[in-house]
């Protein structure tokens, strides 16, 4: 087993994504592409540094970005996107082999947004849900005090296009996404647990929806209560899709599988 060292000052805070030529590494400064040169060890392809903002964002785990890397585009992996942790973050899409951009555009239309979730992927399309001011617990939390300070999770979820030197928005609504959302692409609907509308008060108290959104227009179409917080805080964990189309989701405190 081979290794290779990051820069001083460089952390690992969320995962890696792998492509059939190359690994996707996202640390709290950087972008790298990354395989394994001929004697096994790691290398360096290309290194894109991006804005990680002044500090951990609330709603964030570190301070940087919060997502994953997602491949996408052409062949299926052409193209790889982060969303940075500047004031106002951008999302930023990059050619796979060479790390040249594809294009950029602000995250999110509404203002004080910020996400911990990998870009979701269907085609040529990502979906980037805001976890800007969402409670997690403190011992998962890294990086110092949340900048600008706690706020509130009033939530977005927003889908964006992509063509080469061209980001475009095509929706974006209010989802108050408490896991991280799963596309079914059997029929094109957004599968998750939720919160209702925000009110001022305790994040992990009251109910806990069952929400589909409409992959194309960003509509919720499906609303279901299946819970109450704080026994199921949803936690922003990641569920699954059965072949029958339940939801197979975690909570604080039980698994629950949600029939269509």
């Amino acid at each position: 087993v081979a290794s290779t060292h990051l820069p001083r000052g460089e952390q690992l805070g969320n995962g890696l994504s792998v492509r059939p030529g190359g690994v996707s590494v996202l640390t709290t400064h950087a972008l790298y592409e990354m395989w394994a040169g001929a004697d096994g060890v790691p290398k360096t392809v290309w290194r894109n540094v991006y804005d990680r903002g002044p500090g951990r964002k609330p709603g964030q785990l570190t301070w940087g970005s919060g997502t994953t890397p997602s491949y996408f585009g052409p062949g299926g992996s052409g193209w790889v996107a982060i969303v940075d942790n500047a004031r106002v973050p951008r999302l930023h899409v990059y050619r796979s082999d060479d790390g040249s951009p594809v294009c950029s555009i602000r995250a999110f239309a509404q203002p004080n947004q910020g996400t911990e979730n990998s870009p979701m992927v269907w085609g040529d399309s990502i979906v980037v849900p805001s976890t800007y001011g969402f409670q997690y617990p403190p011992m998962a939390e890294s990086g110092g005090p949340p900048a600008p300070g706690p706020a509130p999770f009033v939530g977005a979820m927003t889908r964006i296009d992509v063509a080469p030197g061209k980001c475009t928005r095509v929706w974006e609504n209010r989802d108050r996404m408490s896991t991280l959302p799963r596309l079914s692409t059997a029929d094109g609907l957004i599968l998750a647990l939720g919160y209702g509308p925000y009110t001022p008060g305790v994040q992990q108290l009251g109910p806990v929806n069952y929400v589909a959104t409409d992959f194309r227009t960003g509509r919720r179409v499906v609303t279901r209560q299946v819970g109450f917080a704080p026994f199921d805080e949803p936690l922003q964990l990641t569920g699954m899709i059965a072949p029958d189309g339940s939801l197979w989701q975690g909570t604080f405190a039980r698994m629950l599988r949600i029939a269509p």
